[in-house]
C-alpha cells in the first residue's frame, strides 16, 4: 500500500488553463481617459486659437505692407511736387530780369516787385487812355465857313518827371485853344518823352505851340524842373 502511494501520479499534475473570458470587470479599468465630447471641445478650441493667431499674423503683415506702400507713395508724391515746384520757379525766373538770382527767395521777391510795377504802369495807361478819350470826344468842331489851319507840333521833354501827366496837360491846352486833334504819336521813356501832334486850329499853329511848351514847363516846375526842347 505504501508502495502504491509512493508511485508518481503524473496525471494529477496536469494544469488545466481556463480560456480567457471576453467580459472583464468594469472596476479593472482606470477612469483616466477624457470623455469624447471634452476631447472634441479641446480640439475646436485649439484649432480656433491657431486660426486666430494665423489670421492676426496675416493681418499684421498686410498692415505692415500697406504702411510701407503708403510711405513709398508719399515719398514719390513729395518728390514729384518738388520737381513741379522747381520747374515753376524756373519758368518764372525766365520772365524776370537777367540779373535775378536763381534762389526761390530772390525769384519771389523780384516777381512781386515786377508785378507791382506792372500794376502801376497799367493804372497809368488806363488814366492816359481815359483822359485822351475825353479830349478827343469833347473836341469842338469849327463852324461852317471857318478857316482851319493844319499843323504838326513836335515836343520833347528830357528826363520827364511824368510823361503821362505832361501829355494830359498838353491835351487840356489844346482843348482850351479849341484845336482839333487829328494825330497823336507819343513815346514814353524814362529818359525822354516825345510826341508829334497833328492839329487843326483857328488860333494859329505858332500860338498853340507856344501854349503847349509853356504848359510843359509848368508841369515840370510842378514836379521838378527839366529842360523842355522845342522842335
Amino acid at each position: 500500500m505504501e508502495h502504491f502511494f509512493e508511485t508518481d501520479f503524473t496525471w494529477l499534475e496536469e494544469v488545466f488553463l481556463a480560456r480567457p473570458s471576453a467580459f472583464v470587470s468594469y472596476t479593472q479599468h482606470k477612469l483616466d481617459e477624457t470623455p469624447a465630447f471634452e476631447r472634441h471641445n479641446i480640439n475646436i478650441k485649439r484649432r480656433m486659437t491657431e486660426f486666430l493667431i494665423s489670421n492676426s499674423t496675416a493681418t499684421m503683415q498686410r498692415n505692415e505692407f500697406s504702411e510701407k506702400e503708403r510711405s513709398r507713395e508719399h515719398v514719390m508724391n513729395e518728390r514729384m511736387r518738388r520737381e513741379k515746384q522747381t520747374q515753376s520757379y524756373m519758368r518764372l525766373h525766365s520772365m524776370l530780369p537777367s540779373r535775378t538770382k536763381r534762389d526761390k527767395l530772390s525769384i519771389t521777391t523780384t516777381a512781386a516787385r515786377e508785378v507791382e510795377e506792372l500794376k502801376k504802369r497799367r493804372e497809368e495807361l488806363k488814366r492816359h487812355k481815359t483822359e485822351l478819350n475825353k479830349m478827343l470826344g469833347a473836341r469842338e468842331t469849327s463852324s461852317e465857313g471857318s478857316e482851319m489851319e493844319e499843323a504838326k507840333i513836335r515836343i520833347n521833354v528830357a528826363r520827364p518827371s511824368s510823361g503821362v501827366d505832361s501829355m494830359l496837360e498838353v491835351l487840356k491846352c489844346l482843348k482850351q485853344t479849341s484845336s482839333n486833334i487829328r494825330l497823336i504819336q507819343s513815346k514814353f521813356l524814362p529818359q525822354q518823352f516825345s510826341a508829334i501832334l497833328g492839329i487843326e486850329t483857328k488860333v494859329g499853329a505858332a500860338e498853340v505851340e507856344d501854349g503847349i511848351h509853356r504848359t510843359l514847363i509848368q508841369v515840370e516846375e510842378r514836379f521838378g524842373f527839366n529842360r523842355v526842347q522845342p522842335s
